[in-house]
């Protein structure tokens, strides 16, 4: 029998331990490197999604024929990977980082497709990971960025389905992180920019709404940061194109509020910016696009001064632009639908001075133009809004010539099923008083007739500034001066609704 001295067995135990011990290690060190190869391979799902949202996801292009589905589907499947490698590596804080990213960008995705419920979905889900993340480690300044970003992103799904109260509380929220982030990175460009655009998306919120005052106060925040950052980084294309926009939108809201030569000097402010970003990329769609609403802008500012010619010249620009843009993105269709409302400016240029053929063919095109969008994309809201606008310009041309009896009947047709917003409420009292006007003169009816009907029309276009003015002022200096009104001129509820038009701007400012 072998015999194994005490101090031998021990040593021999040590070394079985010791290579245990070593086995144990070597498996863990397995462990690692599998770990490291699937971060590794995680990493490169997520950079490669991160490129196709930024090239694809972000352009024009993400709104052509075909894309929609492809798109979906790759950001569907790059969550399940996300999601798939959450449980995999149990809670690890940038695993959950990049989930709650990934709903953020899925959530645009479902955006830009009409999807707001599945998109209101996602980023609830983004807030609550990226939330938990800003509680558990606050110091770290890319969880507070993301979940600002997440409450902006809400806020703009809140105001696209006309939930203003609701958007109003998610840019806030959104607000006071950006606001810290600006003040504790001084620094740091991209903070002041995220900031700037929240509140440009609070200014469209407020446009939207009606608000005014408050949309004219969101801009100009907006645009004071974006003014800083073009002057110390000049020639950053990203930042010139945003405060285009911006200089563009507010310019609106000053036009809306009477404030024509301010509206006219901030928008040639914007036409030089995106004259000079297209003298450096003339073949970026994004530019010529904003462009071409720059241009329709400014038409509104000539013609609410009764610059007409100017107005025609501007309004014609802007339908050359999205022509040109509809020929060389046939894939597109918006492009065609901002066609259809160009040729709705032109047709409301071309009644002002007595046009009325010319009128009337634009107000067609328009209405086939934005019809044909329509039957795609149903959900487009403000293409709704322009055709029913197209509709009721094209009744102001039959009440024009005289024939009231037809411009009623359209009339009715459109209030009968459409839900108006504030400027179309406006039309329609133009429609209407315009029919008031054409039957004072129809010679054909006999005089008590003519006198029943001038009544009742202008009772309805009398209720249609009502509505208008109770959901906001579209515009004080036009209501005071537009000639589609003049029927009602001398009415004693007409000059009352004026005065609290008045009032209301007044509070306003």
């Amino acid at each position: 029998m072998l015999l194994v001295s005490a101090g031998a067995l021990c040593a021999w135990q040590a070394v079985r331990a010791t290579q245990a011990e070593g086995r144990a290690l070597a498996e863990r060190d397995r462990a690692e490197q599998e770990k490291d190869r699937a971060e590794a391979g995680f990493r490169m799902a997520r950079d490669t999604v991160d490129r196709f949202f930024t090239q694809v996801g972000e352009s024009p292009q993400l709104q052509a024929q075909g894309m929609e589905k492809f798109r979906k589907d790759l950001l569907q499947n790059a969550k399940e990977f996300y999601e798939r490698f959450i449980q995999e590596k149990f809670d690890a804080p940038a695993a959950r980082h990049d989930l709650g990213l990934a709903h953020v960008r899925l959530a645009k995705i479902q955006q830009v497709l009409a999807d707001y419920r599945e998109a209101e979905t996602l980023l609830d889900k983004a807030i609550a990971l990226l939330g938990a993340l800003s509680r558990e480690q606050p110091d770290v300044a890319e969880y507070q960025r993301d979940l600002a970003a997440s409450y902006a992103a809400m806020g703009d799904i809140y105001r696209e389905t006309s939930r203003f109260d609701k958007a109003d509380v998610a840019y806030q929220q959104a607000l006071i992180i950006q606001q810290k982030l600006a003040a504790d990175h001084p620094d740091m460009a991209a903070h002041h920019s995220a900031l700037a655009s929240t509140y440009f998306g609070l200014g469209i919120m407020h446009t939207r709404a009606d608000r005014s005052d408050k949309a004219t106060a969101s801009y100009e925040q907006a645009l004071a940061l974006q003014t800083a950052l073009v002057q110390e980084l000049p020639r950053q294309a990203e930042y010139e194109f945003a405060l285009a926009k911006t200089q563009t939108s507010l310019a609106r809201e000053y036009s809306r509020l009477g404030r024509s030569p301010k509206a006219e000097a901030v928008l040639r402010e914007a036409l030089s910016v995106y004259e000079r970003l297209l003298r450096d990329c003339p073949d970026v769609p994004e530019y010529q696009e904003n462009l071409g609403f720059t241009h329709a802008s400014l038409g509104s500012v000539h013609h609410n001064t009764g610059q007409y010619a100017e107005a025609e010249a501007d309004w014609r620009r802007e339908l050359q632009i999205f022509e040109k843009l509809a020929r060389e993105h046939p894939d597109v269709p918006l492009y065609a639908a901002r066609v259809g409302s160009s040729y709705n400016h032109l047709g409301v240029v071309e009644g002002s001075q007595g046009k009325l053929d010319a009128a009337q063919g634009s107000y067609e095109k328009a209405i086939e133009a934005l019809g044909r969008f329509l039957e795609r994309q149903p959900r487009s809201p403000q293409e709704r809004t322009q055709l029913i606008n197209g509709r009721i310009n094209l009744a102001v041309i039959f009440a024009a010539r005289g024939d009231h009896a037809r411009a009623a009947q359209e009339a009715e047709a459109i209030a009968g099923k459409e839900e108006l917003i504030t400027l179309s409420l406006y039309n329609m009292c133009c429609l209407y008083s315009r029919c008031a006007a054409a039957a004072g003169k129809d010679a054909r009816l006999p005089p008590a007739e003519r006198a029943r009907l001038q009544e009742q029309y202008a009772g309805r276009a009398i209720e249609y500034l009502r509505q208008s003015v109770a959901k906001g002022v579209h515009n004080l200096p036009i209501i005071k001066t537009d000639p589609d009104l003049d029927a009602l001129r001398g009415r004693q509820d007409f000059k009352k609704l004026v005065e609290e038009a008045e009032k209301k701007v007044k509070g306003e400012k």
